[in-house]
């Protein structure tokens, strides 16, 4: 018998007898199997004979049995219910179908109700049963492994049929959906089941309401003898956040990074624009005092002289073109002044970014960081739409500037995105203050594509976004709403698809923030006589010093020192001084360091002190500035402003 010992070959590795439970009524059949499966010697068969389903079922209960060999045809059952019956009890059982009717349509249709494999009575000979049984064992006992790993997973596996419907779904499953089992199974499989190497999906999550972010991988498997689709689901939810979280630090790491970049090069910025500043405002005014004596002058001629000399002064000033050139001198003193202060506040702008973690509460006025937010934001703004800024008459209140800050600059960048680019002429975005029931609102609205109704209850959630991965992290709002409601505010939207969105901002005038550092108190400039008085300025910029010598100069008289220890030598010696201008950072002995020396040997000269800083501060600064509240002026600071701040000073003497 070679070819029976061939076809055996593959199952020389199974060891002891395969029990079979052959279900057959006929005794001619059920004796012609065995004597067909006794002929076997690899692998070996132990046949146990029933001749009906309940007898079969009852063997089941007692008995190993690892494979039923079944007639479709009995006396307490037949057809397709056979296999049913036997696999409702005993589901990881394999059976292998014998039936009389040599038509595979039969035999297709067993195996699609579970059955492992089919044989056709009087067709086959001992080496084909032997395979088919042994086959359907292997087959039956990968699917139970198969099985028993989707079961044990833990991650969520479900189980769905081709039309989309739950057979099966494991433990994880049920903790990840949020139901019971029996309740999966049978219900539709709302997710799409694309053979894709990995899917994003969400979750509704009817018990915690928030939903769920999972990772779904499908594969096309056999389940019960039938084709399905296996979807294995990780819930990602927690890893998205840590993701999100990490990004968000990122992002605050670099805002940080540039407010300590913009905060490490303002003092090398402030101090040379500081003196710029002062040396074109000193430049202005003489042109417009040489202007004011060019006409003086010529009504003096013409007083005492007489009309033609008059005439004479104006002919030889026309014929260089004077006053033409002086008003081009003056208008363009002006402009370079205008340049000097943006690039200041450019810088105190990025400086701000700092600050964000430390919870910095000053007095501010909100019309200033919506004009901040805006300028920081216009570039990206202006090829979407026109930025139109509505500023009412508001009180300040007590804030924290970087946050409330950053919370506009984030509004505006999603107003922003909303709007296509490339029609900057018919859209528009519009930032407005004004004061509404004892609260300072502030709003900004765009004509963009809005937010459809189903999202506007989620706007605020954390890691919500309508935007892609690539634009959003759906932190964004989330974060905004929560610094505003640390200023006991509120935020709310209105918003309509195709139309546009409104963003309403809204602080109380009291916020119950308590400020931590006071506001720098400068004081009033009324219009008042000047006072000759002795001015001392201490910084180490020599070309910021020679500059406020020429602001004062000659109303006052000015002395400089070029850094602390020599102001408080000059101090401790010279003659006494109405003002002292003094710069807060210096190598050596810095502002600190005066103030400290002088609060000891001369507290009353302290009195007479304005500190000035280029925006280097340290935590040393910091702790000073809120704890001796003093006079500090940013860097660069108006002619104007020091000329009022030695009138005052001197005349408070």
């Amino acid at each position: 018998m070679p070819v029976a010992r061939n076809s055996t070959r593959p199952f020389a590795a199974v060891a002891r007898a395969l029990r079979v439970l052959l279900v057959e009524d006929n005794p001619s059949d059920a004796d012609l199997v065995r004597a067909l499966l006794t002929r076997i010697r690899t692998p070996r068969f132990k046949l146990d004979h029933v001749q009906g389903l309940d007898h079969a079922l009852s063997a089941l209960e007692t008995e190993h049995v690892d494979v039923v060999l079944l007639d479709l045809e009995l006396p307490d059952s037949s057809g397709m219910a056979s296999i049913r019956r036997i696999l409702a009890t005993h589901p990881q059982t394999p059976i292998v179908v014998l039936t009389g009717v040599d038509d595979d349509r039969v035999g297709m249709r067993a195996v699609q109700e579970g059955a492992q494999d089919f044989l056709v009575k009087g067709s086959f000979d001992g080496s084909a049963a032997a395979r088919s049984l042994f086959y359907a064992i292997e087959r039956a006992r990968l699917q139970n492994q198969m099985r028993r790993i989707v079961t044990r997973n833990v991650d969520a596996m479900v189980v769905v049929g081709p039309d989309g419907t739950v057979r099966f779904a494991n433990q994880a499953a049920e903790l990840l959906f949020a139901r019971n089992a029996e309740d999966l199974v049978g219900s539709s499989f709302e997710h799409p089941l694309e053979n894709k190497s990995s899917t994003e999906i969400e979750i509704s999550h009817q018990r915690e309401g928030e939903p769920k972010l999972a990772q779904m991988r499908v594969a096309e498997v056999e389940w019960d003898g039938q084709p399905a689709f296996l979807a294995s689901i990780r819930d990602i939810t927690d890893l998205r956040r840590t993701q999100e979280l990490e990004r968000r630090l990122m992002h605050a790491n670099r805002l940080t990074a540039i407010g300590q970049l913009a905060a490490g090069v303002a003092h090398e910025i402030n101090n040379p624009a500081a003196f710029v500043q002062v040396n074109i405002g000193v430049l202005g005014n003489e042109v417009r005092e040489m202007r004011t004596a060019l006409r003086s002058a010529a009504h003096q001629l013409e007083a005492e002289i007489g009309p033609h000399a008059a005439a004479l002064l104006s002919s030889v000033l026309n014929e260089h073109d004077m006053p033409a050139k002086l008003a081009t001198m003056e208008e363009v003193f002006d402009e370079c002044l205008v340049g000097v202060k943006r690039i200041a506040t450019t810088v105190k702008d990025l400086g701000c970014f700092s600050r964000i973690e430390e919870d910095d509460v000053d007095v501010v006025d909100l019309n200033d960081v919506v004009n901040v937010a805006c300028s920081m934001t216009f570039n990206e703004v202006r090829h979407h739409a026109e930025l139109i800024k509505e500023l009412g008459d508001i009180p300040v209140i007590a804030a924290d500037r970087a946050k409330v800050t950053q919370v506009l600059i984030n509004l505006i960048i999603n107003a922003t995105h909303a709007i296509e680019q490339g029609d900057s002429t018919h859209n528009s975005i519009r930032v407005s203050t004004q004061r509404r029931n004892g609260a300072v609102i502030v709003a900004v609205e765009d004509t963009g594509c809005g937010i459809p109704e189903r999202d506007l209850e989620r706007i605020f959630e954390p890691f919500f976004t309508t935007k892609s991965r690539e634009r959003g992290t759906g932190l964004g709002l989330s974060i905004s709403a929560e610094t505003i409601r640390k200023h006991g505010g509120d935020m709310r939207v209105e918003s309509t698809v195709g139309r546009g969105s409104r963003f309403e901002v809204e602080f109380p005038e009291r916020t119950g923030l308590r400020t931590n550092k006071s506001a720098s108190r400068i004081p009033s400039l009324t219009s008042m006589p000047p006072r000759r008085a002795r001015v001392l300025v201490i910084d180490d910029e020599r070309m910021l010093r020679k500059a406020v010598r020429r602001v004062l100069e000659p109303t006052h008289e000015v002395v400089e020192a070029q850094d602390g220890a020599e102001g408080l030598e000059i101090l401790a010696h010279g003659p006494a001084f109405d003002v002292v201008i003094c710069d807060l950072m210096m190598p050596g002995v810095d502002g600190v360091g005066v103030h400290e020396s002088l609060s000891r040997s001369d507290p009353k000269l302290l009195e007479r002190f304005v500190f000035v800083t280029g925006g280097a501060f340290t935590t040393r600064a910091r702790s000073f500035i809120s704890n001796a509240q003093p006079t500090v002026l940013e860097k660069p600071v108006s002619t104007d402003l020091i000329r009022g701040i030695v009138r005052r000073l001197s005349r408070a003497q």
